[in-house]
Parts: structure tokens; sequence; C-alpha cells
């Protein structure tokens, strides 16, 4: 099968330098060359580019291509090398495809956050899989959902650190939200981790800029999905990951078209609540069924995962279970969600403070 695409951005902390850098015999399937004159660094081409409003362009000369980290039908994620910076270069060929990616762009050059991925720009690149348009974002190493499951059996992941990795979740979707954005995918692959374990956003390939949205006007283009549920596309009604999707983003008969919902940020809050007792339990939410069994028959139903949360962390229960609250207007807000996780997170992390470290609207 297609491997999954793993890209991300570290928010606040050091940039890592990029293998060739560090001299390392990395092998590299495919290189460009790096211009001569200095330049910015990534931080502050990006804070300029900010300021100034517009979607920071890269020079393609100063992006190295070191090798594929996942691939699909609507392009490739690269692990490379811009200005010194580790970084993954996502790549798509087709028109409707840039289109997508230029919109991913625009949003993310908008969303500076230490808990949302880091977005340095865009540039036009070429690889082995033709030329394309590429989105360049700090690498980072692994997911939210590969982190929680994998070490899951080799022991496990302390519940303490599965807290503060919700908790900063919560504040990338919360900030998000303060923007009148809606990521409409969120899943524990769709939260990327730095070095030190630290929780970033990312996958904005869903994403609206929106305060409320109508299903009937959508155009998916997401790209295949991590495990979880495969990514719902624009032929049946619902957008996002069907395990973690919420019910009002379903339309029984599956006719987007003959109908026309509206719906808010409270849908990622309803996707928030699964991934938060995903990552508590360190189970897929439904393990066993299908995604689409769960969106179209379990989720409308009102039929939940059970709840048995280690011990020291039940009082998390009330918060999960407001989350994915059937009727959206009795789901709490993000910001919400992250007081209550922030609370909870010193009770039970010794350096709590690492939480609120990066965390500043």
């Amino acid at each position: 099968g297609r491997r999954r695409e793993r890209l991300g951005a570290g928010g606040g902390g050091p940039s890592r330098l990029c293998p060739s850098t560090r001299k390392s015999t990395m092998r590299q399937t495919e290189v460009g060359e790096r211009t001569s004159a200095p330049a910015p660094s990534p931080a502050a081409s990006s804070d300029a580019a900010k300021s100034a409003g517009e979607v920071p362009g890269i020079a393609p000369l100063d992006v190295k291509l070191l090798h594929v980290v996942g691939h699909g039908g609507q392009g490739a994620v690269y692990a490379g090398c811009w200005l010194g910076t580790a970084v993954a270069v996502k790549i798509v060929h087709s028109a409707r495809a840039r289109a997508q990616l230029l919109s991913e762009a625009e949003l993310l050059s908008k969303l500076r956050h230490p808990c949302v991925c880091s977005f340095f720009g865009i540039c036009h690149v070429s690889c082995k899989y033709g030329d394309g348009q590429g989105v360049v974002m700090e690498l980072l190493e692994i997911s939210a959902y590969d982190f929680i499951h994998r070490r899951a059996d080799h022991g496990g992941v302390e519940p303490s650190l599965c807290l503060r990795i919700a908790c900063e979740t919560a504040k990338g979707i919360a900030h998000l939200h303060r923007n009148k954005c809606m990521h409409r995918d969120i899943k524990t692959a769709n939260v990327m981790l730095d070095q030190a374990q630290h929780a970033k956003v990312c996958d904005f390939g869903l994403a609206v800029e929106s305060a409320c949205f109508d299903v009937g006007d959508a155009q998916p283009t997401g790209l295949d999905a991590a495990p979880g549920g495969e990514t719902v596309r624009q032929h049946t009604a619902g957008i996002g990951t069907p395990r973690y999707m919420a019910p009002e983003m379903v339309l029984e008969s599956g006719d987007v078209a003959s109908h026309r919902l509206v719906y808010d940020e409270s849908c990622d809050v309803y996707s928030f609540g699964m991934l938060l007792w995903e990552v508590m339990h360190r189970q897929v939410p439904f393990a066993g069924k299908s995604g689409i069994y769960v969106a179209f028959s379990l989720a409308p139903s009102e039929q939940r995962p059970a709840v048995s949360l280690p011990a020291g962390f039940e009082g998390l229960e009330p918060l999960i279970r407001s989350c994915w609250h059937h009727d959206p207007s009795r789901r709490p807000s993000m910001a919400a969600c992250v007081e209550v996780l922030t609370v909870c997170a010193k009770s039970s992390i010794p350096h709590a403070e690492d939480v609120e470290e990066g965390a500043a609207d």
C-alpha cells in the first residue's frame, strides 16, 4: 500500500540541521543546487512574509530534496534541506491539487503558533515524479498516531505524556478557531511530534477559512487516509476521516448535491473528543469496525467508545463526553477544552510549565 505522508513543523524549538549540514551519509535521491549568497533565517523569512500578508516564495535552488518519505496519487512528500534547516517538502502535480496546496499555504502563512506546524513557503520543484508545486515546512519525524500505537506495543506511553500531547493539540486547534479556521480532519495522524515530543497540528488540506461551511459547496480533495479510516472524498456527504467525523457532517442519503448542511467549529471539537479518547486509552476508536460503519451507523445513533481512563485521569471523562456530544451546541469551545486540560496537566505532569511554554496566544 501507499506509505503515509509524514510532515509537519516545530513551532517554538530550535531548528533542526539538515543531514547535509551535519555531514550525514544519508543517500540523496534528488538533489538541487544551493545558492552561494547568504539568506535570511527560515524564521525571519516566514515572519516577514506573514507581516506582509503574503505567501512567501522560496527559490527552487535553495531547496535540496533528500529522500521520499511518502507518496500517493496526487504527489509526494520529501525530506529535504532549506538554508541549513531540515524540512518536509509536500509536492503535488495536478492543477486541482496545486490549487488546494496554495489554499493550504495561504492558511498556514496566517496561523503561526507553537502548536501548529510551521510553514516556510512555496516553491516550484522537480523530482522523479515530475515537476510540481511544493510547500516547505520543518520536518518532523513521527505522528501522534504512530508514537502512541507503536509505543503501546513496547510498554506503552505514560498517561501524563498522552495528556500533554492532547493538551498541546487542543491549543493548536483553539488557535485555528480564534482565526476563524476549521481544520475538518482532526485525528492523531494529523498531529506531529517534534524531537521533544511536543505536538503540532498539521495537514490543512481540508481546512477552510470560514465561521460556517456549507457541505453542499464542498470540494474535498484530501490525500489518502492514514490508519483509522479513509479520507472521505466528494462522492460522500462528509469531509474528513469517518472514524473521527461529527454526526452533523454525515448525510444518511449520502447525497451531497441535494442537501445543504451547515456546520461550524464544533465539528473539530467532536473530532478532538475522539482524539482525546484515543490518546488516553491508547486505542483506535471503535477498533475492528470500518470507518464508514462508524460514521454512518454508530455515530448518528449516538454510540460512543466506552470510557475507562487510567487511574488519576478519571476527571477527563466529562470533557470527553461533552466534546463528542451529539448536539453541536452542547459541545465546549476548544478554548474551554484547553483550560480543562491545562489544569489536569498541571496536576499530573511534574514539569507542567513545559506544556504552558509555547502555548501562548
